[in-house]
């Protein structure tokens, strides 16, 4: 039986750190309402619906997300895990859910272990947290996480404990810390783990067993598949455009089939500078059903077949 999961962004509360490095009150809404459009059509901001602009802080707030997600056949979160040699970050709804037991929803982990930067303004130079790779802090995790893998809504994978990382290339000696992972996690009586990185980066596409990994999840889109971009001017002003005849179907996960990956659009965080997969061919310049020269698409038809549709499907956690 295929169980599909969510990742699930925790920004959206603030903490200090965020009040420090973007000022007073930030949170991930800070970015969303902030977005325009970039080309006709493009459709932004993607502003809340149903949730409205929640706030994770409140247990009212993750009850709706959950009962939202099994509504639409969700099995259940994979939550974004910030950990930085035993400090924690955005880990308050998590840690709420955890230890309330509400809401009554399957989750898992993905540990974020990028160093966080001022990537979203430009200065992806200038570090704001640093990762610090060791034996001691490999087993500390595993013992702080302990009662997550405990706890019955934790999703397994053949009785295993699922618990996936987001670089693994990121991590000096990944055979070795996934080792350690393991020991520690059968000295707690936790039995055996279920590990997977993420290939969030062409760089982390390799075979994930020869670092010590059970399984890898692709994560969408994957640039190599896209094609070439429409518009060679909106790469010139900061904006890629792609288009894939009727969504690009990329390959999902290494050991499940296919998924389609229905668009991605990184205006929210990115602004002026983003990058956007269109849904369907369609020129990201028209509106629809006029005579359009504006892309390979309209260049042979003449006529744009409809309204170009984008998605922020997100690669930063």
């Amino acid at each position: 039986m295929v169980r599909t999961l969510a990742f699930y962004l925790p920004q959206f509360h603030p903490i200090p750190e965020n009040d420090a490095w973007w000022g007073q009150g930030f949170t991930e809404w800070t970015n969303v309402v902030k977005a325009q459009p970039q080309f006709r059509g493009h459709y932004q901001p993607h502003l809340p619906s149903d949730t409205g602009f929640y706030d994770l802080r409140l247990p009212e707030a993750r009850q709706l997300q959950a009962d939202l997600a099994q509504q639409y056949g969700l099995h259940g979160f994979c939550y974004y895990h910030y950990w930085f040699n035993g400090k924690r970050l955005l880990e308050r709804p998590f840690q709420e859910v955890l230890t309330s037991g509400k809401p009554d929803f399957p989750f898992c982990l993905c540990w974020a272990n990028e160093d966080w930067t001022r990537a979203w303004d430009g200065r992806s130079g200038e570090i704001l947290l640093q990762q610090h790779y060791s034996e001691q802090d490999d087993r500390e995790h595993i013992r702080t996480l302990a009662p997550a893998f405990r706890d019955p809504r934790y999703v397994r994978i053949e009785n295993k404990p699922l618990f996936l990382v987001y670089r693994a290339s990121r991590i000096p000696d990944p055979l070795a810390s996934t080792t350690i992972w393991r020991e520690e996690a059968h000295r707690l009586g936790l039995g055996e783990l279920f590990l997977a990185k993420v290939e969030s980066f062409s760089s982390e596409q390799s075979d994930p067993q020869a670092l010590g990994f059970d399984a890898a999840v692709e994560f969408q889109p994957d640039w190599r598949l896209l094609g070439r971009s429409l518009h060679r001017d909106f790469i010139r002003r900061g904006t890629c455009v792609y288009g894939g005849g009727g969504g690009c179907f990329l390959p999902g996960v290494h050991e499940g089939g296919d998924t389609g990956c229905k668009g991605r659009d990184s205006t929210e965080r990115t602004q002026h500078r983003p990058t956007a997969a269109t849904t369907s061919n369609t020129c990201c310049q028209c509106t629809g059903g006029e005579a359009c020269t504006g892309c390979p698409t309209c260049a042979t038809s003449g006529t744009c077949g409809g309204t170009a549709s984008t998605k922020r499907t997100g690669r930063d956690p």
